[in-house]
């Protein structure tokens, strides 16, 4: 795990040094006192956010994806072991949630773009419901937890694209940092 470390923190070094390269375009307005400035307080975005229906529901649905992710990491190898499943199996369907998390996030951030990301949100909870449902009533063999892992793995976190898309969408992006992360 040492060299790992080492390894990670050599990357992360360059990181560092490709970002001092990193440029911004200034925005190009025919005539600058036309171009607009966003004139909100940090508090006053802070206020405007929480008395906000949605969002609020928001974060209602952060907090089941948490419960869903967190839950699932946490049982389902003991979940497998109690099926007397091997621990393979178990390391196995969680490797294969995060597989598949690298393209169900990107999948679920496309489709944000093309389509109302509410819609999005809700057929992404939806299909996560049916995958659920589906592991807990079928039998539970090597190949039923392995297909488990990697159906949740493309739902596991496909919110975060869509949450942060919505909070952009609702609030505008100068304070998204701070209401995308309470």
């Amino acid at each position: 795990w040492q060299g790992a470390l080492q390894a990670f923190a050599v990357l992360c070094s360059f990181m560092v040094i490709f970002a001092l390269f990193m440029r911004t375009a200034k925005p190009q307005a025919s005539n600058p006192a036309n171009v607009q400035e966003d004139t909100q307080t940090l508090k006053e975005a802070l206020k405007e956010a929480f008395s906000h229906r949605g969002y609020w529901l928001i974060h209602a649905g952060f907090f089941v994806c948490g419960f869903h992710v967190m839950f699932i990491a946490t049982h389902l190898p003991s979940y497998l072991a109690d099926k007397d499943l091997p621990a393979s199996t178990a390391a196995m369907a969680l490797a294969y949630v995060g597989i598949f998390n690298i393209f169900g996030s990107y999948f679920w951030g496309v489709m944000a773009d093309r389509f109302n990301k509410r819609h999005v949100m809700s057929a992404l909870y939806l299909i996560r419901t049916v995958v659920i449902g589906a592991f807990v009533t079928l039998p539970v063999t090597e190949h039923t937890a392995v297909i488990f892992g990697g159906a949740i793995g493309f739902c596991w976190l496909g919110t975060v694209p869509l949450t942060s898309g919505l909070v952009r969408q609702i609030f505008g992006a100068r304070y998204l940092s701070t209401l995308y992360g309470l």
